[in-house]
């Protein structure tokens, strides 16, 4: 790594280096302080008029600092087939109304359809942080 101010080439042992980033989240300083190479700031450098320089640089939206949302999960039940979407990783818990597990497993993939014989009555599915209710007529 290379560390310039200005068109000045900064010997790494010779300075420290701070950064922050601004309440704002859209701006960060760098702080460079010439050091003697054991953590003791010296005042004077032939690179610096002061102890330290200090910039501040623009962070902007498209530097990958935007929030990623996951895609909402959804459970249907038709014809004895589920079908469970965006679950993948989370084990799917099918419960009547009674308490009786009636299937338990673990969701393979984003878009998976499971052959499941639920006799009629009120189901709770619970999958990961999904919780569905359906009825099988």
């Amino acid at each position: 790594m290379v560390i310039k101010l200005g068109n000045v080439v900064l010997p790494k042992k010779s300075f420290d280096i701070v950064t922050g980033l601004i309440t704002n989240r859209k701006q960060a300083t760098i702080e460079v302080s010439p050091t003697n190479g054991n953590g003791t700031t010296i005042a004077k450098n032939i690179n610096f008029t002061g102890t330290t320089r200090t910039k501040t640089i623009n962070i902007f939206d498209y530097t990958g600092n935007e929030v990623v949302t996951a895609s909402a999960a959804s459970v249907s039940y038709a014809n004895g087939i589920l079908r469970l979407t965006n679950l993948d990783g989370a084990i799917a818990t099918i419960v009547s109304l009674n308490g009786r597990i009636a299937a338990k497993f673990t969701v393979s993939g984003d878009e998976v359809q499971k052959e499941v014989a639920l006799t009629p009555g009120f189901y709770i599915l619970n999958a990961g942080k999904t919780v569905t209710k359906f009825i099988v007529r």
